[in-house]
């Protein structure tokens, strides 16, 4: 982020386009990548976020279940006594056992070098059951209301007063996700979502004692409730207004206990989970005799169960996606989304050692490939070389961004669509009737002109040209279907930096992020490309953590000329905070608004 120290190539985009700051979700807000990159992508986080676990675990390659729970997750390292001791010792096994004995976390990541290690331990986790709390109870789901003396509805509960449901039990599912990370999600009935976490988010701070965090309804406020219907203006309290009343106070409770059970299985898990790794090789045989950080506990948060309403990207932009993405939070995200990946590439780890250049190489050849298939597919249906394939595609695209068109009406405008019905072709250049008159011969022309050129490109051969109906169904379906207009690549490595307060390996990825994404991008991607560059959140070295900063933001489309013009280009220089707020043209905007400046970027409306 300083403009000093960073190579050229991370300012090819700036140099070539258009610049300003953004806000990934709103100002003077420290988000999450999570939240932002949802932001980013177009979905209001305050509508379709319920937590990060479930985009993490599903990233992870976990298979979520309806009622599951996921938490996303690091191994750390955590003290078993008041002197900080973190090998096990006589009696350490029960470390905690309540909220006020819980141990000391001395590091919440054990080491970003553990990708050998990881794997193994997550094995070791993985299978785990669960039957009992951390006080030897069987777990079972509380109904109703305990306290029901205290409450105004008890007479009105009647079967749904107090009492215990049948002995349950839920199993622990763990799969590595990258670096210390890992996905964790809990099976089983009645789970909730509304609980805390126990990561303590920094280092040296108790373990924290999961609880819930779903709104427990007091008697008080039962009693608050149940009175304000007699206070309307001395109407009797109807049958309809008892029923409401106790639903509501059903679902309340209902809502809690569930989310109280969660927090005790949550408890018991995390205790389960300490006790394997505490006695596991990798920590009593490799870690603890080489001096190194013990990873003897798993930190749970952002507990989520899977999203049920979020559309897919395709469904809202009008867009096909696909991402390149190491990390598991950015790929689990991604999927949720619809979003299809280039997974694996190779050396892409997320970390420090990155391969990035992979990742860049990785979208060149899908591209190159997707324009190799298209050309194949064109020719077979109309008769063309199908070398022009890369400014067809083009047109596709621009076409969509501009006026909202589907997969299969942009086959349409490049040649020809199938009559699913009758079995014919209709071949027109500027337009495509849909009108029910296209019955008889195999092939109907255009009436009234002759035919135009496909997309710039010269005209058919023969007037009367048989086309081949299931070559053009083939084209139309990997137009519809399978023709991509939008990639996502990530880099991890730079936040990382930030995270560890590391200045030199913090402009060593801006500048290896530079030279081998957005230079090798902007190379090697053919004309009519556009490419973005921005970050989802800041992390300053100096803070090591999410700070409320806008980020820098640029965008060009490649053009022909290599020279960019006054109509290409604002004057912003470095792909940094200063200069593209000072002389970026796009202003300063929430991270919502990035697709559209996209969209309007590639069929040159940006500015």
């Amino acid at each position: 982020k300083n403009d000093a120290t960073s190579s050229d190539g991370l300012h090819v985009i700036t140099r070539n386009g258009l610049s300003g700051t953004m806000d990934s979700v709103r100002s003077g807000l420290a988000c999450g990548s999570d939240t932002a990159h949802l932001n980013l992508l177009g979905f209001d986080p305050r509508e379709y976020y319920r937590g990060r676990g479930s985009f993490e675990t599903i990233g992870s390659g976990l298979i979520m279940k309806a009622g599951d729970i996921a938490f996303k997750c690091n191994f750390a390292t955590m003290a078993h006594d008041s002197e900080g001791a973190t090998a096990p010792s006589a009696g350490s096994e029960n470390f905690f056992s309540s909220p006020t004995s819980t141990p000391l976390v001395v590091n919440r990541r054990a080491d970003r070098e553990f990708t050998r290690e990881g794997p193994i331990l997550c094995e070791a986790l993985n299978g785990l059951v669960l039957t009992h709390d951390l006080n030897g109870n069987p777990f079972k789901l509380a109904i109703g209301n305990p306290d029901t003396k205290t409450s105004p509805s008890a007479a009105l509960r009647n079967s749904q007063s107090s009492g215990n449901g049948e002995a349950i039990s839920y199993e622990i599912l763990v799969r590595y996700a990258t670096e210390h990370r890992c996905g964790v999600v809990l099976r089983g009935p009645y789970l909730s979502d509304a609980i805390t976490g126990t990561d303590p988010l920094v280092n040296n701070k108790s373990l924290i004692w999961c609880t819930p965090v779903a709104k427990l309804p007091l008697p008080q406020q039962v009693a608050d409730l149940w009175f304000s219907y007699q206070s309307k203006a001395g109407l009797p309290i109807t049958e309809e207004a008892k029923e409401l009343f106790i639903k509501k106070d059903r679902v309340l409770w209902a809502e809690y206990n569930e989310a109280l059970l969660t927090s005790q299985v949550v408890n018991a898990a995390s205790a389960a989970m300490t006790r394997v790794l505490m006695h596991h090789d990798i920590n009593l045989k490799e870690r603890l005799p080489a001096g190194k950080s013990l990873a003897n506990v798993v930190l749970l948060r952002g507990a989520a169960k899977l999203s049920d309403k979020m559309p897919s990207f395709t469904l809202r932009h009008g867009m096909r996606p696909i991402a390149v993405a190491p990390t598991a939070i950015i790929k689990g995200l991604a999927i949720t989304a619809g979003f299809s990946l280039i997974d694996p590439v190779e050396g892409a780890t997320g970390g420090y050692d990155s391969k990035l250049v992979n990742k860049s190489i990785a979208v060149e050849e899908f591209f190159a490939d997707q324009q190799r298939t298209f050309g194949e597919l064109f020719k077979d249906a109309f008769g063309e070389d199908g070398g022009r394939a890369q400014q067809i595609i083009s047109r596709i695209r621009a076409s969509k961004e501009d006026g909202h068109h589907t997969g299969s009406n942009t086959v349409k405008e490049v040649g020809g669509s199938v009559n699913r019905n009758r079995q014919t072709a209709v071949v027109e250049m500027g337009r495509f009737d849909d009108d029910e008159d296209k019955g008889g011969s195999a092939v109907r022309q255009h009436s009234g002109s002759p035919r135009r050129n496909v997309a710039g490109g010269r005209p058919f051969a023969a007037e009367e040209e048989l086309i081949n109906i299931s070559a053009i169904a083939r084209l139309a379906s990997f137009v519809e279907k399978d023709l991509v207009d939008f990639v996502f690549l990530h880099v991890k490595g730079t936040d990382d930096a930030g995270h560890d307060k590391d200045l030199p390996k913090r402009v060593a990825m801006a500048r290896k992020a530079g030279q081998e994404v957005l230079q090798h991008l902007w190379d090697r991607l053919p004309v009519g490309s556009t490419i973005a560059v921005t970050a989802d959140h800041s992390t300053p070295v100096t803070l090591g953590d999410h700070s409320t900063e806008s980020v820098p933001f640029s965008v060009a489309k490649k053009v022909q000329s290599s020279v960019a013009t006054s109509a290409n280009h604002d004057g912003a220089l470095y792909f940094s905070e200063a200069s593209c707020e000072l002389y970026g043209s796009l202003g300063r905007f929430h991270g919502e608004q990035m697709l559209t400046i996209l969209k309007r970027a590639q069929i040159g409306r940006a500015s």
